[in-house]
């Protein structure tokens, strides 16, 4: 995954920032993307992009990708460091600090920002690791698509994910969790929670009361429950405990899934048993049967106040399951209907940690809501004006508020606000670029069908000339 530098964005100019968001924004259609698209989605006043693209790949924000042609891909990297360019520019984040959280599928830095002189957690998540690469097959992210196109757009969903259920417990009111503070591409900055992580504090004597601990622990639980929501990831890894006041704090969402999930009973009690087995084997703290037989129970959760019911949070986010289905992930349609289903088949069962399949919201095909994404699986010939179009909407998303002072732009033809005839032109040289590509294409295609004997018959076998050089035979009977 390598190893995230900040140092490099204190030698990045606009440019270069340019530049790499055209990568991201060519890679929707491209594994690698070709470099005279690139220059066309960047729009350059000079027209060039070598000397840039230089940079990127000396700081190793993109890749240099040349098996088939000559094309740029984006680094994990390079996409940190365009969502932390806008979280600086939004003023959520101003410096990064140490890492502080390390999971299979994300990573945890902490972060401060100046206008309030607070502490952030900066969660960036990269799907994709060695330990966790079964997430297309137990999360439904995909709804309906038949590939997320890579990991980078994977991240994003996720990121998006949690970025959705993490607003919703926190204007619910009822459960302690981080403030949501942004979120862009695969990045979320939340406030920092008081305390330390539950794993931390596994030794006897370490926790003052843990009684009450886990009294909070089961009573966030059964909040979710009777919100719509089981966490199917509730172990000590994600429970952040303030020890002098033995109060807990959720975190880590992405996984979360309805109550009507067929498979939700198995997934409560999964991660109960879990805790029951933490506090009982590293704090040594004693729990009669009955008593565990009461936590584990999904329907005991259920039973709560009849006079107040809350509202049903998984409809709201559309968690995995909430109408009663079990998602197929790669065809987003149900496969087990009214309770009807398999066994673990919405979670990766596999998992050491335990998680349980989780829904991308529906992805609505509007400006706001695409400008972020950095892949697809169109089989189409990109169209570099509509990249472009979505290039420029994503800067003024990107851009600071209103109310704050908003960066001098670096060129005028930044903004799509250019005269009718100077848009024509820009229009037709993209064209331009996109058949001179297509051209170029067509003659690599055609140079690879005569090198392997397709066309004119020819001898490709080849001999040894005196002075070591190879030769083809039909080039030697030539000069004879």
């Amino acid at each position: 995954m390598g190893k995230l530098d900040v140092q490099v964005m204190r030698h990045m100019t606009k440019d270069d920032y340019r530049v790499l968001t055209a990568v991201e924004m060519g890679m929707r259609n491209h594994h690698a993307v070709p470099v005279p698209l690139i220059v066309s989605i960047a729009g350059l006043r000079h027209g060039g992009a070598a000397k840039f693209l230089n940079t990127l790949l000396r700081f190793k924000l993109v890749y240099h990708d040349c098996a088939k042609y000559d094309g740029y891909r984006l680094t994990w990297m390079g996409y940190d460091v365009l969502a932390l360019n806008v979280f600086c520019r939004r003023g959520s984040v101003d410096s990064v600090g140490r890492k502080i959280g390390e999971g299979k599928e994300s990573d945890v830095f902490e972060g401060y920002r100046n206008s309030d002189g607070r502490r952030v957690v900066i969660k960036l998540h990269r799907l994709g690791k060695t330990s966790f690469k079964r997430v297309k097959d137990t999360r439904d992210y995909l709804e309906g698509r038949s590939s997320a196109g890579n990991w980078l757009n994977m991240s994003r969903l996720a990121a998006k994910r949690e970025w959705d259920f993490l607003n919703c417990l926190h204007d619910d009111g009822a459960f302690r969790v981080p403030e949501p503070l942004d979120q862009n591409r695969h990045g979320v900055v939340m406030s920092l929670a008081p305390g330390l992580p539950l794993y931390q504090l596994g030794a006897e004597g370490c926790l003052a009361d843990p009684a009450t601990v886990l009294d909070d622990c089961v009573n966030v639980s059964r909040l979710l429950a009777r919100r719509g929501l089981i966490h199917c990831d509730l172990n000590e890894f994600n429970l952040i405990v303030d020890s002098p006041t033995s109060t807990v704090t959720l975190i880590d969402f992405p996984q979360m899934i309805s109550t009507k999930h067929p498979n939700a009973s198995f997934y409560f009690e999964r991660d109960l048993k879990g805790l029951v087995k933490f506090f009982t084997m590293k704090l040594k703290y004693e729990i009669s049967p009955e008593d565990v037989a009461d936590i584990l129970s999904l329907d005991n959760a259920l039973r709560g106040d009849e006079e107040a019911t809350p509202a049903r949070l998984d409809v709201a986010t559309k968690a995995s399951g909430y109408d009663g289905t079990q998602p197929d992930k790669r065809r987003g349609k149900g496969k087990y209907e009214d309770g009807e289903g398999a066994e673990g088949g919405g979670a990766d069962d596999d998992d050491d940690e335990g998680e349980a399949g989780d829904p991308e919201a529906d992805e609505d095909e509007t400006e706001d809501e695409t400008e972020d994404e950095t892949a697809g699986d169109s089989e189409d010939e990109p169209d570099a004006a509509a990249l472009r179009a979505e290039f420029l909407a994503m800067a003024r998303r990107d851009a600071p508020a209103d109310d704050e002072p908003a960066p001098a732009p670096m060129r005028e033809t930044f903004f799509d606000d250019e005269p009718e005839g100077e848009a024509a032109e820009r229009r037709q040289a993209a064209d331009v670029c996109t058949r001179k590509l297509r051209r170029e294409r067509s003659k690599q295609t055609a140079k690879r069908a005569n090198h392997n004997g397709a066309g004119a018959s020819r001898n490709f076998s080849k001999t040894r000339t005196g002075h070591g050089k190879i030769r083809h035979k039909d080039h030697i009977f030539d000069s004879l």
